[in-house]
């Protein structure tokens, strides 16, 4: 008989809503800073901030999830990510942690979703809680081609 593999995720919240990503990709947590404004940049990419002497662009969570959007506050945090093409940071409520499930858990999201919006989708899967659903996603999608070609121009 073979052991499940373990699946390590960082979760986080943003209205109450608990979504994650795996822990791997994850470099820090950190509180919200001020960010820099990125001229003709997409409702995506919300600024930069500089992270130990990188530069690294903030995602909008929201905007990608398309949820109701709202002002920064202080309590907010920024979590550092590195993807395969560069690090990002993306801005959720809070961070709960992170938490292990076991690979099986996850139902993948080509089950659950049509062709054409895996195409377009950031969610590799999510898990069933006792209390609701864990939305689990792929940082390598968070940015489209066209914002990555954007950011590559600008130098970032």
């Amino acid at each position: 008989m073979q052991m499940n593999e373990k699946l390590k995720l960082l979760l986080y919240s943003i209205d109450g809503i608990s979504f994650a990503i795996p822990a791997y990709t994850v470099k820090q947590a950190i509180r919200m800073v001020e960010l820099m404004p990125i001229p003709f940049a997409s409702k995506t990419i919300m600024g930069l901030i500089n992270y130990y002497g990188e530069i690294v662009p903030i995602v909008n969570m929201r905007q990608v999830f398309s949820m109701d959007l709202r002002e920064i506050a202080l309590e907010d945090c920024i979590i550092i990510v590195r993807t395969s093409k560069r690090t990002l940071g993306i801005w959720v409520d809070s961070v709960q942690g992170i938490e292990e499930y076991d690979d099986s858990d996850l139902i993948r999201e080509e089950k659950y979703l049509l062709q054409d919006e895996r195409e377009r989708s950031t969610l590799s899967g999510c898990i069933r809680l006792d209390n609701g659903m864990l939305l689990v996603h792929d940082v390598e999608s968070l940015i489209s081609n066209s914002e990555e070609e954007l950011l590559q121009a600008a130098q970032v």
